[in-house]
């Protein structure tokens, strides 16, 4: 490729010299046609003055012979012998003087001539030369037109490359920004789950900890409840006088007692209005209360204030009652917020449902005992 290029740049090289050399030949025989032109004029200038002085000569000559005539007729009384001399001489000397006049304006003439034949061979050689000059100037304008088309097109090539570079580059740019942002975006999604991680692994491990906190106070919770339950379950037999001797002590102590994760809710801290008997045994170490939410029922309420009536004053039986109503009542549970402190759901609603029960069993007969019924 660079051989061809190498190659054709000498080419263009050499032509060029040869349109240079052809270019200044014509120049050299535009000015010999000049310095022709010039000769000529200068050849006719001097040709119509030698003209000029021979026609005056020879005008001359004819008025001396014209004159020769007359003094000769003047002279013709003297001798014509004389005469006669004298006119032969003087014609002599008149052709003699022509034929030299003549002489010089043929060579003057053959001059011109020659000098005439000579402009016309270079005046030739020049229109050849000219007209090989222009075609040789048509074909260089054709060649720097094309050149020049040549030219243009790489030049609109180049910028087409030019663009289309441009192009590729602010797609590759677009891609390299896109690129970026997804990466951007995925690191910062990956830093959002790990901190949505960590922070979940934090709310878990708080989580596990507020349960085994709970767990814990739920167990200590456990333990005092039997330790204080251990005074009623170790009087035997069990009956309906030890059954209420604990519910009126649970009721002030649930009364007055404020429950928290430290202090949670159980269901061996409310007073249930139940005869129903209480225990602990043991299971795998651990302490168990033998009573469950479901042993908490309507028909075991009922039972339950029958016996108060039985056993206690009417006075007593409608305080008690009142007081029953308003401990179990779901809007005062919400208030107290005691469900708040169980964090096992299954506890929380078997105790939510417990004490539903009571509070919908104990309506009926706080109502009759305010004479509603």
């Amino acid at each position: 490729m660079d051989s061809l290029k190498t190659q054709l740049t000498n080419t263009k090289q050499d032509y060029w010299m040869e349109i240079e050399a052809m270019k200044g030949n014509v120049t050299l025989l535009e000015r010999e046609m000049q310095n022709l032109r010039s000769a000529l004029y200068t050849m006719e200038i001097d040709f119509g003055e030698r003209a000029t002085r021979q026609r005056a000569e020879i005008d001359a000559l004819l008025a001396e012979n014209q004159a020769m005539k007359k003094r000769c007729m003047s002279m013709s009384t003297q001798g014509a012998s004389q005469s006669s001399l004298l006119n032969n001489q003087l014609n002599s000397v008149i052709e003699e003087k022509l034929k030299e006049k003549l002489q010089g304006k043929a060579q003057v003439e053959h001059n011109r001539d020659h000098w005439e034949r000579k402009f016309a061979v270079v005046g030739s050689r020049y229109k050849i030369d000219r007209l090989l000059y222009e075609e040789a100037m048509k074909k260089r304008e054709k060649k720097e037109e094309a050149e020049m088309e040549e030219q243009r097109r790489k030049a609109e090539l180049r910028e087409s490359e030019r663009k289309m570079r441009e192009m590729r580059e602010q797609e590759m740019e677009r891609d390299r920004a896109k690129k970026m942002k997804e990466e951007q975006e995925e690191a910062a999604r990956k830093a959002r789950e790990e901190d949505y991680q960590k922070q979940r692994d934090a709310e878990f491990a708080k989580e596990q900890a507020r349960q085994a906190t709970w767990k814990d106070a739920t167990y200590a919770e456990l333990y005092r409840c039997y330790t204080r339950d251990h005074r009623f379950i170790s009087r035997r037999p069990w009956n309906n006088g030890i059954a209420f001797e604990r519910f009126h002590d649970l009721m002030g102590e649930f009364e007055a007692r404020t429950f928290l994760e430290q202090q949670p809710l159980m269901l061996e801290n409310i007073p249930w209005p139940t005869l129903y008997p209480i225990f602990y045994h043991s299971i795998s170490q651990s302490l168990v209360f033998g009573f469950c939410a479901e042993n908490i029922t309507w028909a075991e309420v009922e039972k339950f204030f029958s016996y108060v009536a039985m056993a206690y004053q009417v006075e007593y039986y409608n305080g008690l009652v009142e007081r029953v109503h308003r401990i179990f009542h779901p809007d005062k549970w919400r208030s107290r917020r005691i469900l708040d402190s169980v964090q096992d759901s299954d506890i929380r609603k078997s105790l939510e449902s417990a004490g539903n029960i009571v509070a919908q069993a104990i309506t009926p007969l706080w109502k009759k005992s305010k004479g509603r019924m």
